[in-house]
């Protein structure tokens, strides 16, 4: 009598071979994949959802495409990549502006917090946080936009003196 094995995948060999066979699609992956991230994120407390919308609020009115004219200090992201492991062989993309601060507080290289002047306290959190942060270390770099930065200067701009013009 034959006996029959039934070898039944885990969930996560389903979700790995499921992956596989969406990104083979290339970009018609995107929308399947935006539908599933997307109920994923539904089904986060409403409360926690608020603060994310309130984060990414918050780093928009404070992210500065150009040199900003008010003087202060801010976080500016150099060397934008994607991937963050990304050989280049250039400088990457230059980044934003990111201010005026009033402090800066970074733990390791995990997380950290931004005081914005004038304006509300804002926490990295971590890449793998669900909903997203809009600012965050992801390894040795600073992820924004679709970008990760491997470099960022804290720098302040200085008022502008009618004597130094």
């Amino acid at each position: 009598m034959k006996t029959n094995h039934t070898i039944t995948p885990s969930p996560d060999q389903l979700a790995e071979a499921y992956l596989k066979a969406l990104l083979s699609l290339g970009d018609e992956a995107i929308d399947p994949l935006k539908r599933h991230i997307t109920n994923i994120i539904q089904s986060v407390p409403r409360l926690t959802l608020d603060e994310c919308a309130e984060y990414f609020s918050l780093i928009e009115r404070n992210a500065h495409k150009i040199e900003p004219a008010r003087p202060g200090m801010y976080l500016k992201l150099f060397h934008g990549r994607t991937p963050c492991d990304l050989e280049m062989d250039d400088w990457g993309e230059d980044g934003p502006w990111i201010g005026p601060i009033e402090w800066i507080h970074f733990t390791y290289q995990t997380s950290f917090r931004i005081g914005f002047l004038g304006d509300n306290e804002y926490w990295s959190g971590s890449a793998n946080q669900l909903p997203p942060s809009p600012l965050y270390f992801y390894k040795d770099c600073i992820y924004y936009d679709g970008l990760h930065y491997g470099d960022w200067e804290i720098i302040t701009l200085p008022k502008t003196s009618p004597e130094l013009k």
